[in-house]
């Protein structure tokens, strides 16, 4: 399994609060291929051939999906046979039919049915699980109140505030919980690690060696655990600031962003020439403002909006890239449709912004351009 969660749950995340400006809507006959939607409530009552990518408050999925499943909301009740991968985040997640590919989810509660066969591997990261059925793959859970009542086939691997195990792992197991309580059908047929605040004696419940480890201890600098919760929420509240931004953005400024993408494919040096002018504007003019007494009010609210450009330029720069795609291209896409857009052109920054020295010069040439673009078509409407 890569370790490419933390992407999928950071896009996933920051769709959330989009899916609640559309409207209900129900899928009621057979979709062929891939199948993107967005509403308050979404409920798919039919087969969907290709993928399913939504967004909402309520997703109820009660049919099954032959490939990728993608999934934001907050209530998620899956209750038909997922036939791939799965990559879910929500508030309250429910798990009720088989799963033939990986599953990754995300949320405040997670449950997961007894009868339920996940055929490969299984990450969560939940404030609190309830985990039951079986999971062929490897096993690997964070979070805070995690109960494990299924049946781990190859490798277990969880971090926990409080963990009760009444499962059976076949594989070798790695666990870490400031409290372990265990039940009556615990068994673990593979060799054990372990921490807890207490040592337990889990020998009557093992096949082959069990060691207590200190190095398991729950710690903040862990690899992954408490740090990588604090990380994924960190992603969680940015994604959804980032969202709220643009959805505000799109909405009280339409027309001069319409204006400002048509104006990017312009003049591409001029773009960003003035963009790169009005952050150095701002930055000499809140110094000159501090140095000077009677300036430090000016000083204040010129250092708010240069503070506000440098912390959302990525999410500014991809509404501006998606209005003109929108405008140049003449898509005819509604407000909606270019938040969808500007949200995936931000992953798309930050993605390119990971690439050493070169993405780095790449994101601040588009963030220029975009900056210039809006200066300059603000400028053109003035006159």
């Amino acid at each position: 399994m890569k370790k490419t969660h933390k992407t999928f749950l950071a896009c996933l995340l920051s769709l959330f609060y989009l899916g609640a400006a559309g409207q209900d809507k129900v899928i009621a006959t057979p979709v062929e291929g891939n199948l993107y939607l967005a509403g308050v409530s979404l409920t798919i009552d039919a087969a969907v051939g290709g993928d399913l990518t939504a967004a909402g408050r309520f997703i109820t999925v009660n049919d099954s999906i032959y490939d990728d499943v993608i999934l934001a909301g907050a209530d998620i009740l899956i209750n038909g046979v997922l036939g791939d991968d799965a990559k879910i985040a929500g508030k309250d997640i429910r798990i009720l039919k088989n799963v033939h590919g990986d599953l990754i989810l995300a949320g405040a509660y997670i449950q997961i049915n007894d009868d339920v066969i996940i055929d490969q591997d299984l990450i969560i990261i939940a404030g609190e699980a309830a985990i039951s059925g079986t999971i062929k793959g490897n096993v690997k859970v964070t979070g805070g109140s995690i109960t494990f009542n299924g049946t781990a086939q190859q490798d277990l691997s969880i971090k926990a505030d409080e963990l009760l195990l009444n499962g059976i792992i076949h594989g070798p197991a790695s666990i870490s919980s400031d409290e372990i309580m265990v039940g009556e059908n615990l068994a673990f047929k593979g060799d054990v690690t372990y921490w807890s605040e207490e040592e337990l004696d889990l020998t009557s419940y093992a096949d082959r060696t069990v060691l207590f480890d200190e190095d398991l201890k729950l710690k903040q600098d862990a690899d992954w655990g408490y740090s990588e919760t604090k990380s994924i929420t960190y992603y969680i509240l940015y994604s959804l600031s980032v969202t709220l931004v643009i959805v505000l953005l799109a909405v009280l400024f339409h027309k001069p962003f319409q204006k400002a993408g048509k104006q990017m494919t312009q003049s591409y040096f001029k773009n960003f020439g003035y963009g790169i002018l009005y952050f150095i504007g701002l930055l000499v003019l809140t110094i000159l403002c501090f140095v000077l007494i009677i300036g430090i009010p000016v000083a204040l609210v010129t250092l708010a909006i240069l503070a506000f450009s440098l912390l959302f330029a990525s999410a500014i720069s991809s509404l501006v890239i998606a209005n003109g795609i929108n405008t140049n291209y003449e898509k005819g896409w509604n407000k909606w449709r270019v938040v969808l857009v500007a949200l995936v052109s931000f992953l798309a920054l930050k993605l390119v912004g990971l690439i050493p020295f070169v993405g780095c010069i790449v994101v601040i040439i588009v963030i220029g351009m975009a900056f210039g673009s809006l200066i300059l078509a603000h400028a053109k409407l003035k006159v």
